[in-house]
């Protein structure tokens, strides 16, 4: 879902599973930047989670923190609920894209 609305964006999201180990995840992001061809210079991190935040920060990885937005209004949980009781007003809170992927989706479904 986050991929669709970084379509046609110079950026790239990776999933990484916790190995329960702050310095083999950062080696694990190290590793993976250079397999990509990468330089660590040329990644930024981007969230809110200290712990992740952290890590990045260690292996000196630019982090950016967006904060948090409108949070009483965007905040997940509250569009999900929205989305179950079918009230229609969650597409005005997500983008276009988002509203699309999910519609895709219940199709499917």
């Amino acid at each position: 879902m986050v991929e669709s609305i970084l379509e046609g964006l110079p950026a790239q999201v990776v999933a990484l599973p916790d190995l329960f180990d702050d310095q083999k995840w950062g080696n694990q992001i190290l590793s993976l930047i250079h397999t990509k061809g990468f330089e660590v210079s040329q990644v930024v991190g981007v969230g809110n989670n200290d712990w992740t935040n952290r890590i990045l920060r260690l292996i000196a990885i630019d982090v950016y923190e967006t904060g948090l937005y409108q949070r009483d209004e965007l905040e997940g949980i509250k569009i999900r609920v929205l989305i179950k009781k079918g009230d229609e007003s969650w597409k005005g809170r997500v983008p276009l894209s988002i509203v699309k992927y999910v519609g895709d989706y219940a199709k499917q479904n």
